[in-house]
């Protein structure tokens, strides 16, 4: 079973019965490559194209150090 089953959301807008919950959560938890904001995340809303490359480069980073 997957670790964020039954788990509480840490963001007031992310219900965990969320079809998206386990992907936030893998991306929130691993090494903080996308965070929320305040206790939300804002599932919803656009990113800048700076942040898309901030993300990614979070993520190579990450990659890399293994």
């Amino acid at each position: 079973k997957h670790k964020y089953i039954r788990s509480e959301s840490p963001f007031q807008d992310v219900r965990s019965n969320s079809p998206h919950f386990t992907s936030i959560m893998i991306c929130y938890d691993w090494g903080g490559i996308m965070e929320g904001w305040q206790g939300y995340f804002h599932p919803m809303e656009t990113i800048s194209g700076v942040d898309a490359l901030l993300i990614l480069r979070r993520a190579e980073n990450r990659i890399k150090a293994r």
